[in-house]
């Protein structure tokens, strides 16, 4: 007996090359929690980038030049690596495992600024195959069409 195969979803995946070494993240504009994860994503980074600014502001103003130890400095410094910590975990679940590491590096904690950057470049390839395939679901359901189920 044959075995039948079939793909479902595989077209609406993107493929974008994230560094020299040739490596990918795809990303699956056929998920419908895409729109939802990226919003999310983007809340969350707004409010960690106001809530790290607040808190460095706080702890770097109380650090007297004159008296700090190296302690100090790099309790203050500390909060900053967390932050970039979360936001590394959050680009992996959004864009998938490994995403982090393919596009800063091995043991890279991005910078924010590395983050939107990333984002940046990124948003222009998610928008153009996200509307290529609503024209595509919109002529695959066009009354005109005849054929199918």
């Amino acid at each position: 007996m044959a075995t039948a195969k079939i793909r479902v979803g595989q077209s609406e995946k993107i493929k974008i090359e994230v560094n020299d070494a040739g490596e990918f993240i795809e990303i699956n504009t056929g998920d419908k929690r895409l729109v939802a994860k990226l919003t999310e994503l983007m809340k969350k980074l707004k409010e960690l980038a106001e809530e790290t600014a607040r808190v460095n502001a706080e702890k770097f103003q109380k650090l007297d030049p004159k008296t700090a130890t190296l302690d100090d400095f790099v309790a203050a410094v500390n909060y900053e690596t967390e932050a970039a910590e979360k936001i590394a975990a959050w680009l992996d679940d959004v864009f998938g495992v490994g995403t982090c590491r393919k596009v800063f590096g091995d043991g890279v904690i991005p910078t924010l600024d590395n983050v939107q950057d990333f984002l940046n470049q990124l948003t222009p390839h998610i928008m153009r195959a996200i509307q290529t395939r609503r024209n595509n679901i919109g002529g695959k359901y066009a009354p005109s069409r005849r054929g199918g189920i």
